[in-house]
């Protein structure tokens, strides 16, 4: 059992359980307990990577903001997984924590050639200009047992922030020594974190599109995907610091220049209002890629559109349901410089006239997933399937 300091939370009984099982037996080999809560897990190929805040959570559990701490410190403890037994390596804390979404945090944090990266957050901890920071920890030849910090971002020789002020963190994602980071308020900023040396971590392009990238997948050939939503600049508030979200947007990112990323092409679809389970949980993106970097892939989705808002006026109006289902795409070209996203038919499970017009539980913009095969298409919600062929017929629901 490993007992973390507790920092300023009460005492508890939870513990985090870690059990090895031998496949082959089966038979459990090993348990290992650490004691309190934990806000993300991550796990690289060798070890296991548990995050854990020092304070009782930085989140709204009613309708007024939180008061976070002055000072945020989040605990990371390294197990190391092996064949023999599963030991712990070391711990570290950092400043900041690891933003508010659970299934975004896990995808702060990386191991690549044996040091972790992670990036962390806060609106008030270094300032008003910098809110998010990059830290690189290895563990001590020193002093076993604890992981030291071997650089972080910005600092003293590099200033330059992650984010605007007053910017929020949309996505990260680590790809070998890279790091790619959307921030948003007006207009977003994809920016590129060269991470090949470890001491000196630097930003090495920046890229500004309208809109934002909430979920950043890589693809072969130097290509990144980036979906989001679209907006609108509101230029009218005092402050100018504003932008009415519109529809879903799908971003098709040239990141072989490590210096200088470009957007290849950029897709939207429905209008104010439409959503996805994407935006909330990665496992619903779903892709089927060939050796040559062509595929497929899809996305859940309930499309808001029509001629006349239902609220509001302008860029701040919403617009009626439409239709909900899985929106499938293919990749095509081989290189980043002829690749492009070319629309496949949706497979649509729902309609404004089926339903009446009527909201209902929508696993589109929930718990909906999807499972691409070369000879078709298979979309599960709410405990029912449809099936998909190459033709775009749909069958279901079953």
């Amino acid at each position: 059992i490993h007992a973390p300091p507790l920092g300023s939370r009460k005492a508890m009984a939870d513990m985090i359980i870690i059990t090895a099982i031998d496949l082959d037996q089966p038979r459990i080999t090993q348990s290992m307990a650490i004691l309190g809560t934990v806000d993300t897990v991550y796990a690289s190929t060798n070890n296991l990577f548990l995050a854990t805040s020092r304070y009782q959570s930085v989140y709204a559990t009613t309708t007024l903001l939180p008061v976070e701490p002055s000072f945020y410190l989040t605990d990371i403890h390294q197990v190391r997984i092996a064949a023999d037994a599963m030991t712990i390596v070391g711990s570290a804390s950092i400043e900041g924590h690891l933003g508010s979404d659970p299934d975004k945090a896990s995808f702060r944090l990386s191991e690549y050639q044996n040091r972790l990266r992670a990036v962390t957050s806060s609106p008030q901890m270094w300032g008003v200009v910098d809110q998010n920071r990059l830290t690189i920890l290895e563990p001590s030849t020193v002093a076993p047992g604890l992981l030291k910090t071997l650089s972080f971002l910005p600092n003293k020789l590099r200033p330059e922030t992650l984010g605007k002020p007053n910017e929020v963190l949309y996505s990260t994602r680590f790809l070998g020594d890279r790091l790619y980071a959307v921030t948003f308020k007006r207009i977003d900023p994809l920016y590129v974190v060269d991470l090949a040396d470890s001491t000196d971590p630097r930003i090495a392009g920046a890229l500004e599109v309208p809109g934002f990238s909430d979920y950043l997948h890589p693809l072969p050939s130097g290509l990144l995907l980036g979906f989001g939503k679209d907006a609108k600049p509101a230029d009218s508030f005092a402050d100018g610091q504003f932008a009415w979200y519109q529809g879903l947007q799908l971003s098709l990112f040239d990141v072989r220049d490590i210096g200088h990323p470009r957007e290849v092409q950029r897709v939207t679809f429905g209008k104010r209002g439409s959503d996805s389970a994407l935006l909330r949980d990665h496992h619903a993106f779903s892709a089927l890629m060939r050796p040559d970097g062509t595929g497929s892939f899809a996305i859940p989705a309930r499309i808001m559109d029509g001629p006349y808002p239902q609220y509001g006026t302008g860029d701040s109006a919403s617009y009626p349901w439409q239709q909900s289902g899985l929106l499938r795409f293919d990749i095509l070209g081989t290189s980043a410089a002829d690749a492009r996203i070319v629309q496949r038919p949706s497979l649509i499970t729902h309609t404004a006239a089926t339903q009446g017009g009527s909201y209902f539980s929508d696993p589109a913009v929930s718990t909906a997933r999807s499972v691409l095969f070369p000879s078709g298409t298979i979309y599960v919600g709410n405990g029912q399937f449809w099936r998909q062929d190459n033709g775009g017929s749909v069958y279901g629901p079953f």
